[in-house]
């Protein structure tokens, strides 16, 4: 119930912050907007974010290592936990913000978006790549992990 009320309350913070950037033009309305604002990093919404994907790392790392499966198993367990640490970290630092830079200085021209958006397209690349990867051992959980994961 924490986790639901805490969603709610970024959740209304960031309708009031965007009332008060699009509505009444502020830009900081003493320090709450860029505390809340969505659309940026380094604030309390990116915080949470942060520790959410952080303690999805761990609880990944634990499952690999008490599941009752064999070594091969548990190895997929770890690499989602290493993925879940990589998005934390990402999402701290915006790292894909600068691979986007990388991407738009390459080829700017593949499709119509800002630089600040090029990042898509690498990790849009990974993602079908892990989805390939991951999809046996999705598949071969067990029918009501599977249906929860």
């Amino acid at each position: 119930m924490a986790l639901l009320a805490a969603v709610a309350f970024l959740f209304v913070t960031g309708l009031v912050v965007t009332y008060l950037i699009w509505e009444k033009g502020y830009e900081s309305a003493l320090g709450f907007i860029p505390m809340f604002n969505l659309d940026t990093e380094f604030n309390i919404p990116t915080l949470f974010s942060v520790c959410l994907l952080a303690a999805n790392a761990l609880l990944l790392f634990l499952a690999g290592k008490h599941t009752k499966t064999d070594r091969r198993e548990k190895k997929y367990w770890r690499y989602l936990g290493y993925i879940f640490i990589y998005l934390a970290f990402d999402e701290q630092t915006g790292t894909h913000e600068r691979h986007g830079g990388v991407v738009f200085r390459l080829a700017p021209d593949i499709f119509s978006a800002s630089e600040s958006r090029y990042w898509m397209l690498p990790i849009g690349i990974l993602l079908v790549l892990f989805a390939v990867y991951f999809f046996r051992f999705y598949w071969n959980l067990p029918k009501q992990t599977r249906l929860q994961f």
